[in-house]
């Protein structure tokens, strides 16, 4: 309420407008992501380093992407010691921003009904992706050293 107020009255506070997005967007829902966060690339290169994240992530499978809607959805292998899990990612270009969203869920067994969620499996599932999604932004954000010649 108070930075839509913000915005109303001072249109050119833009921090209040880039929060405002935001907040617009990742506010949860019934379906809550265990995962929100603002990265500061653009969409392009947030998407791709997601994309290859999902790609290089153990034990997850990259179902289907889609650039344009912002959207990748993978899975996570079920085996004897961990239930499989869906994961829906979504990439938004926010002001000033790319905003990340996952979320994580029991895959649905018998007659389309889920299983009790694994908070625990859900958590392991998207730090399975975030682990190579940082390696891949700090490779992208990576600065080579000034060159020097060596003094004698």
């Amino acid at each position: 309420k108070s930075l839509k107020q913000a915005t109303a009255k001072d249109p050119a506070f833009n921090l209040a407008k880039e929060t405002l997005e935001y907040v617009d967007w990742a506010r949860p829902n019934s379906r809550s992501a265990i995962y929100i966060a603002k990265v500061s690339l653009p969409f392009d290169q947030t998407y791709d380093a997601m994309l290859r994240a999902v790609k290089r992530a153990s034990q997850i499978k990259l179902n289907s992407e889609n650039r344009a809607e912002g959207k990748i959805v993978a899975k996570q292998k079920m085996n004897f010691m961990s239930s499989g899990q869906d994961i829906d990612i979504d990439i938004r270009a926010l002001s000033g921003v790319t905003g990340v969203r996952m979320l994580s869920q029991t895959k649905r067994g018998f007659l389309g009904i889920r299983q009790k969620m694994d908070w625990g499996e859900s958590r392991k599932s998207i730090g399975r992706i975030l682990r190579p999604f940082y390696e891949e932004i700090a490779g992208v954000l990576r600065v080579d050293p000034p060159k020097t010649t060596p003094t004698k």
